[in-house]
């Protein structure tokens, strides 16, 4: 088994970076395995997440028209990133909603 250390910014799941495409066709299976050896912060994407992601960002990400893998690799972390930060977002305000809700619930009862 073969080792490699990520470092801050970094990423993990290269092969589905690769394997995405509008189409989504066929699932990819992981052979690799991923182990931490301090607390990090991580996130996994299902299928349908990826898909979600490629679709709201085709314009910026065309994996079929790109010639530079290094482009590719970075429009690509780009447009997860800005898909996690608006999911924390709406989690957040979601929590905020229900906190106000018990809170206005506490003063009318």
């Amino acid at each position: 088994m073969t080792t490699k250390a990520l470092r801050k910014g970094e990423f993990y799941g290269e092969e589905l970076l690769k394997w995405a495409s509008p189409t989504f066709t066929t699932l990819p299976i992981s052979t690799r395995h991923v182990r931490s050896q301090k607390k990090v912060e991580a996130f996994a994407l299902m299928a349908d997440d990826l898909a979600t992601v490629v679709s709201k960002c085709q314009l910026q990400w065309d994996l079929n028209n790109c010639d530079n893998p290094q482009e590719m690799k970075m429009m690509a972390v780009s447009s997860i990133t800005k898909a996690i930060r608006r999911f924390r977002t709406s989690r957040h305000r979601s929590t905020t909603e229900r906190l106000l809700d018990e809170v206005i619930r506490a003063k009318v009862g």
